[in-house]
């Protein structure tokens, strides 16, 4: 199975904690897409990508993609993190291969709101819940990727 994996990635520790999330996946079986890394690889060589080419990746990663894992973390859900989840969502009509979406909140401002959707705005939570669940750990995202299987 193949997941999208994305979250969050503007400051090293964050990189840091999606690549860790990658690896466990990968080491549970899982061959992972780690969203942010073509755009962060040409930022880090000093040639920053076209927009349009941000857009073509992410999109292809998305369409090829069975799961979609989504650290939910901050304030408020990420933009681009909720446009990947919207566009996986879209995709779910017409593939049969998608199998779903998974918002993994860490932070304990959102696990302390879980009753009323984790602080996540109300139409990136809709998508979420209609096609798939809100976890509070990566056990539990760990979980529901094997029973997808």
């Amino acid at each position: 199975m193949i997941v999208y994996l994305t979250g969050p990635a503007y400051t090293p520790y964050a990189r840091r904690y999606l690549h860790e999330v990658a690896d466990i996946l990968r080491v549970h079986g899982f061959e992972t897409i780690l969203s942010f890394t073509p755009q962060q690889d040409a930022i880090d060589a000093g040639t920053p990508l076209p927009n349009g080419e941000i857009f073509n990746q992410r999109f292809e990663g998305i369409a090829r993609s069975h799961a979609l894992l989504a650290l939910m973390d901050g304030s408020q859900a990420d933009d681009g993190v909720s446009l990947e989840i919207g566009l996986y969502h879209a995709l779910m009509f017409n593939d049969p291969g998608k199998v779903g979406v998974i918002g993994l909140m860490t932070d304990w401002r959102g696990i302390e709101r879980k009753k009323h959707g984790c602080g996540v705005n109300l139409l990136t939570l809709g998508v979420i819940e209609e096609a798939g669940m809100m976890v509070t750990s990566l056990d539990d995202a760990l979980a529901q990727l094997q029973e997808w299987l």
